[in-house]
C-alpha cells in the first residue's frame, strides 16, 4: 500500500517517541534473545596446537596426543520481523503501538540485528494490505519518516492470518539462524482456531512469536509470547521483562 504522510511531523512524533527509552533490564533482556555470544572452549587429546600440560603422563606412555586447540562457536544471528497492527479497531492504540514499535526498532538497530518493520491492514478489496515502514538494511533513523507516521494509519480490517503467514514467509527466506516474529496489536477479532494453526506453521518453521497487546487484549490466549502494554513504561515492567526472558 502506498503510504503518505507530512514528512515534518512524523519526524517529530519520531524523536518524541524516541525520548521515551527502555530501561536496562529490558534492553538486556531483548539483546539475550536476540543474540547469543561467541562460545569459547578447547578441544584436548589433539594431535598439534597448543601442549596441553595434562597430557605430559600419556607422553611418557608414548601417546603423541597431548595438544589442545582453540574452539570457537560462532554466535547465533537473529533476524527479526515486526508487525504493526494498522486496522481501523486501533484507533486510540496507534500512539502507544508507535512509541513501542520505535523502541524496539531502535534497540534492535543498536544490536546490529537484521530487521524490517511493516504495518498491516486490508485493502479496499479486503485483501491483505501490506505498509512498509523500515526495509531490511535500513537504519532507524533512515526509516524515521516512515516509522514517525505509524500513529496515522488506522484503516480499515485486521488480516490478521494473512499477515502474520507472510511475516514467517518472510523470516523463512533470511539466513539467520534465529528467526523472530514480534507483532503489535489489539488482538480484536482474532480467531483462536486460525491462531492455533499459525503457531503450529511458526514452529514447523523454527519462528519465535512473540505478541504484544497493545492495550487490554487476549494475547495472552492465543500465542505463548504473549504480554499487554498498556503504556510505554511497560515496556520495562515486571511482565514484559517476564516474557522476554521466557522466550528462547
Amino acid at each position: 500500500m502506498e503510504l503518505t504522510f507530512n514528512k515534518k511531523s512524523a519526524l517529530a512524533r519520531f524523536s518524541a517517541c524516541m525520548a521515551n527509552t527502555v530501561n536496562g533490564s529490558t534492553r538486556a533482556n531483548l539483546l539475550r534473545i536476540l543474540r547469543s555470544a561467541d562460545l569459547v572452549g578447547r578441544s584436548s587429546r589433539e594431535e598439534s596446537g597448543r601442549l596441553d600440560r595434562r597430557g605430559f603422563v600419556r607422553f611418557s606412555t608414548g601417546d603423541a596426543n597431548i595438544f589442545s586447540r582453540r574452539d570457537v562457536k560462532e554466535a547465533e544471528k537473529a533476524a527479526v520481523q515486526v508487525l504493526v497492527d494498522c486496522s481501523g479497531s486501533m484507533g486510540s492504540c496507534m500512539d502507544n503501538a508507535q512509541e513501542v514499535t520505535i523502541s524496539l526498532a531502535d534497540i534492535f538497530d543498536r544490536a546490529k540485528v537484521a530487521f524490517s518493520v511493516t504495518g498491516f491492514t486490508t485493502g479496499y478489496d479486503v485483501r491483505l494490505g501490506l505498509i512498509p515502514l523500515k526495509a531490511w538494511g535500513q537504519t532507524v533513523r533512515q526509516a524515521a519518516p516512515t516509522l514517525g507516521a505509524i500513529n496515522k494509519l488506522c484503516i480499515a480490517g485486521t488480516p490478521d492470518y494473512q499477515a502474520l503467514h507472510w511475516g514467517i514467509e518472510q523470516l523463512v527466506k533470511r539466513n539467520e539462524s534465529k528467526k523472530i516474529l514480534f507483532i503489535i496489536t489489539d488482538a480484536c477479532g482474532y480467531l483462536k482456531t486460525e491462531m492455533d494453526q499459525i503457531n503450529k506453521i511458526a514452529k514447523s518453521f523454527g519462528v519465535t512469536i512473540v505478541a504484544i497487546g497493545i492495550g487490554r487484549t487476549d494475547v495472552e490466549t492465543f500465542f505463548q509470547y504473549g504480554v499487554n502494554v498498556t503504556k510505554i513504561k511497560d515496556l520495562g515492567g515486571k511482565a514484559f521483562n517476564t516474557l522476554l526472558r521466557a522466550v528462547k
